[in-house]
């Protein structure tokens, strides 16, 4: 069950952490999406204001709420492994090595698969990939690297993923012991929150590409990827490593596979 005790010390400070994270990740998001959009897209908001929004946003509603709910619900469902384990304990931390190893492989494995599917299977079928090419920006790499790595993986791993397990937990769990729970609940949100990562890219596909079926698939295919093994990652092994997992997907695909393939 979730804590008894609502405004709990430790989740605060936390919580108050991802804040600051979250906000310079929509910050950087921000700046690097302002000039890809439209006066239309931005319908007469000023440059300044569109930022700020976008930053207070990430900060209040991504890092500060979900982060705190997502703490709580971490607990609830044996899923604050690591680090998280360690800051509501007197355990002290030990960051594990080969634990970040598998998390930077996945990141490996999900830049190259992505990658590689873009220029042999996707550039074949969608005009926009086919024309176009790859051009370094380190203000894209930043706020994947901070947004992509922290933010979504506050609201899609911490908070989604954990909401989706208690609310399996609580509903069909013949047992109510938070150590026991069946491993089909982890696999189902671990799925659940893998297509709801790669819905969420659904609006940013529209400003770049005539949606069609192909370009649907890309979008679930690959990001649903990506979150499943990001997914995996934070229930075996703990947060920080989905983190790292996911900031060197981002790592590895602007520095090593784009400018080689593209």
């Amino acid at each position: 069950m979730l804590d008894k005790k609502i405004l709990n010390k430790n989740d605060l400070k936390v919580s108050f952490i991802f804040m600051i994270l979250a906000g310079l990740g929509g910050l950087l998001t921000g700046l690097y999406q302002l000039p890809l959009l439209s006066p239309e897209q931005l319908q007469g908001m000023p440059n300044e204001i569109f930022i700020s929004i976008f930053t207070i946003q990430s900060a209040l509603l991504y890092g500060l709420i979900l982060g705190f709910l997502g703490l709580k619900l971490s607990r609830a469902t044996n899923l604050n492994k690591g680090l998280l384990q360690t800051i509501f304990t007197e355990k002290k931390y030990k960051f594990n090595l080969g634990s970040a190893k598998l998390a930077i492989l996945f990141g490996f494995i999900n830049a190259a698969v992505i990658t590689l599917s873009e220029k042999f299977v996707f550039a074949k079928l969608i005009p926009e990939i086919a024309n176009s090419t790859s051009t370094f920006s380190p203000l894209y790499l930043l706020s994947g690297i901070v947004y992509g790595g922290i933010v979504e993986e506050i609201m899609l791993r911490l908070f989604f993923m954990s909401l989706v397990t208690f609310i399996l937990y609580k509903i069909f769990a013949r047992k109510k012991d938070k150590q026991d729970i069946p491993q089909s609940f982890y696999w189902i949100s671990i799925i659940i929150s893998g297509l709801v990562f790669a819905l969420g890219h659904l609006p940013a596909a529209y400003l770049s590409f005539n949606v069609t079926s192909i370009v649907l698939f890309r979008i679930i295919f690959m990001n649903a990827f990506a979150g499943i093994l990001f997914g995996y990652i934070y229930w075996k092994k703990g947060f920080e490593y989905s983190i790292i997992s996911h900031m060197f997907s981002h790592i590895f695909m602007q520095l090593l596979f784009l400018p080689i393939l593209f």
